[in-house]
């Protein structure tokens, strides 16, 4: 019985709260329709006790597609669905939405994978490359740690690997790099 009740409370807490603009979202619904008794809808009104039963994996990621739904796809109106038949509720295809929402992420992406690639091209100093490469990781997993919800492992892994990549730059064209002998 205890068993149950921790089991319980530890998947409860894994929730995320429920997100502002959603709340608005259904109070607006429901002062537009009025098909639920007032009493039922007072729980709205109660914000910490809401959860968000389907939290996104990716909180920047479904930021963005929230963003592009709401600003961009209102001016087409083709991209509606007819889930319903309230001219006041628009309901976006996810696929477009997606789509939409990557294309508007891919420059972001690549500029921070490939400017220090660019910049250590031009540089001939290793220790100035050395410091690109140093900025460059830290501006990828600060990135990384903001826009996605990735365990610390996940973050060290991936910059491990960027910066083992970015370190061939180092010694890639331009660079002098120290002659080893044996005397």
């Amino acid at each position: 019985m205890v068993d149950d009740l921790i089991d319980r409370n530890f998947r409860i807490r894994r929730f995320e709260s429920a997100r502002a603009q959603d709340i608005r979202s259904l109070q607006n619904w429901e002062n537009a329709n009025a098909c639920i008794a007032r009493e039922e809808t007072e729980f709205l009104s109660q914000r910490d006790d809401l959860l968000c039963l389907s939290a996104p994996k990716d909180g920047f990621l479904s930021w963005l597609e929230r963003s592009v739904s709401e600003r961009l796809l209102a001016f087409i109106k083709k991209s509606r669905s007819n889930i319903s038949r309230d001219e006041d509720v628009y309901i976006y295809s996810q696929s477009a939405t997606n789509i939409v929402a990557r294309a508007l992420l891919t420059p972001l992406i690549v500029i921070i994978l490939l400017a220090p690639v660019i910049t250590c091209n031009f540089i001939s100093n290793v220790n100035a490359r050395l410091a690109v490469v140093v900025s460059a990781t830290g501006v990828f997993l600060t990135v990384l740690s903001l826009l996605t919800k990735g365990k610390m492992l996940d973050l060290v892994v991936a910059g491990a690997t960027y910066t083992t990549v970015l370190i061939v730059f180092i010694s890639g064209p331009g660079s002098n790099p120290p002659v080893i002998t044996n005397t």
